[in-house]
């Protein structure tokens, strides 16, 4: 067996997310409870750890602006190819058999973007539960998105590659010490892509053929999509909390009237 098998039958082992996620959240639950205990040091505007960053921000950049140039075109081109009713369904597998190398490199960069929370442990930052709970259960059902031998997961490929573009833009501006005022923007466009998600994958779920085709209770096809879609409802809820929590109290900050001394 060529090491490209071995490494693909590794990859997708359902143990490999497994294992990784709940390692991924015992080394978060550990890096919190010793960072407590520290003061976070100030960190130098120019230094080995912000180059480090600013290089880490751009690899997503540029990796997910590649995988949605790629993943767009590909759809555009199978949607402009069929009918609608085929585009939902990929009976012959056009779509599927396009994607499905993108769908396996996107499920891997999961495992990359755990550097994320790397960074925040080395700059003494604790990682919250929003960012545990999107890092593994981003690997989790990436796997099943990858495995499930489905056309569909174009949908958070293309959705997430486009809004992470942009998102990575903007850390690495932020790493450089370039502030802007779009961060919450930001935020409303990673919401609205879990919202988007949810519906293309219910609509190709129940007016495709899908459950005419499949078991809902046996087939590993529906639980993969199912799972992706209460997956997304709680990222959702979580985003929301936090953007309720740091934009709404910014903003009655700013509200608030000036005491004359």
């Amino acid at each position: 067996m060529e090491f490209k098998d071995k490494f693909d039958t590794f990859i997708m082992d359902w143990k490999t997310p497994v294992i990784s996620s709940f390692l991924y959240m015992a080394y978060v639950q550990y890096e919190n409870k010793r960072i407590s205990q520290v003061t976070p040091p100030q960190r130098k505007k120019f230094s080995l750890l912000t180059l480090m960053m600013v290089l880490h921000n751009l690899i997503l950049c540029v990796f997910s602006g590649i995988v949605f140039y790629k993943t767009y075109n590909i759809l555009l081109d199978c949607y402009k190819k069929s009918t609608f009713y085929n585009f939902l369904n990929d009976g012959n597998k056009f779509l599927y058999k396009k994607m499905i190398f993108w769908t396996k490199l996107f499920y891997l960069s999961k495992y990359y973007e755990i550097i994320d929370t790397i960074i925040l442990h080395v700059n003494k930052k604790r990682t919250s539960f929003l960012q545990m709970y999107h890092h593994a259960g981003a690997i989790i059902c990436c796997w099943m998105l990858a495995k499930c031998e489905s056309h569909v997961p174009w949908i958070f490929v293309v959705l997430n590659s486009f809004v992470h573009t942009i998102m990575y833009a903007y850390y690495s501006l932020t790493c450089l010490g370039i502030k802007t005022k779009y961060k919450h923007l930001i935020t409303k466009m990673q919401m609205t892509q879990f919202v988007m998600g949810n519906i293309f994958i219910l609509i190709h779920i129940f007016k495709g053929d899908l459950l005419k085709n499949e078991n809902i209770f046996t087939s590993f096809k529906v639980l993969a999509l199912l799972s992706n879609v209460f997956y997304v409802a709680v990222l959702f809820g979580l985003f929301n909390q936090f953007s309720k929590q740091t934009y709404s109290k910014r903003i009655a900050e700013r509200k608030k009237p000036i005491k004359n001394e």
